[in-house]
């Protein structure tokens, strides 16, 4: 994580709270649940602050730090995709979980937290170089896994052309 500016802080604030929803489970609505998820979706491979956010909270996750794992997607009730007619979004909402989750899986098969040094755990603002290589590390494993990446990348424009 690189910390230029005030813009780039308040940048990093932003993918903090769309990650935030993701493990926030019936505290957010359902809708911002899936809106968050899109965004993560669409916009990982773009934002490298996005995918150092996303792997920080996965990591610090309560749940993760007590099975020393990496945290999954929590959707509240409601938030998963329907498999009706009246759920417009659903296609592209599955498509953007693969993504997510993909990178997820990317992150676990890393290290998860042991990948993590201790005094990486006081706040992501701290950035060591220890947080950046694990995200590297972890990047690394998402691109390996760039294939299923862009298959779900071309499902979700499919889907959405499909809506037209």
């Amino acid at each position: 994580l690189r910390f230029v500016s005030g813009a780039s802080e308040a940048a990093a604030a932003a993918w903090a709270a769309v990650v935030d929803a993701l493990f926030a489970g019936s505290a957010v609505e359902a809708s911002t649940w899936r809106l968050a998820l899109r965004l993560t979706g669409f916009a990982l491979d773009r934002h490298r602050d996005l995918g150092a956010a996303l792997a920080w909270r996965a990591c610090h996750d309560e749940a993760a730090v007590r099975g020393r794992d990496v945290a999954g997607l929590r959707p509240p009730e409601g938030g998963e995709p329907r498999d009706d007619e009246e759920d417009e979004w659903a296609p592209a909402d599955r498509a953007t979980r693969c993504v997510v989750e993909d990178f997820l899986t990317g992150l676990r098969r890393s290290g998860g937290l042991d990948a993590l040094p201790p005094a990486a755990a006081a706040r992501l603002a701290a950035h060591s170089s220890g947080v950046a290589a694990a995200i590297a590390k972890a990047t690394a494993e998402v691109d390996r896994l760039r294939p299923s990446f862009l298959a779900s990348t071309r499902a979700c424009e499919d889907a959405l052309d499909s809506m037209d």
